[in-house]
């Protein structure tokens, strides 16, 4: 991923349920400062990159998406612990952020590069 908005209607249908219901869970993450950036990193293991929304709101980023389950026809589990479906997760900053750099998905993580404002 190099930054670009993805915008499919899986996402587009995600914005609608989220704002019906209250069914969806929040990522863990870290944010962290270095050179004048903001980093975020994710733990979405599994993430499908086509599921994802990530946008700018006032001092805000805002990640939006689904995780899929990847289920095995005719499988009866015997636990299931990791968590699937729509999640968001909202960042707020202390000051002023101006644009996302880039946004990268590596070994279960999602960064995020914001610039301060």
């Amino acid at each position: 991923m190099t930054g670009k908005k993805v915008v499919t209607r899986e996402i587009i249908e995600l914005v609608g349920f989220i704002l019906r219901t209250n069914e969806i869970f929040e990522p863990l993450c870290d944010v962290f400062e270095k050179d004048g950036k903001f980093y975020i990193d994710l733990d979405i293991a599994g993430l499908d990159e086509q599921n994802l929304k990530i946008d700018i709101y006032n001092n805000s980023v805002s990640v939006i998406g689904i995780k899929k389950k990847n289920s095995i026809n005719d499988a009866k589990y015997v636990r299931a612990e990791r968590i699937f479906g729509p999640f968001r997760k909202i960042v707020n900053f202390p000051g002023e952020i101006k644009n996302i750099d880039s946004v990268s998905y590596k070994k279960g993580i999602l960064r995020i590069v914001v610039s301060k404002g």
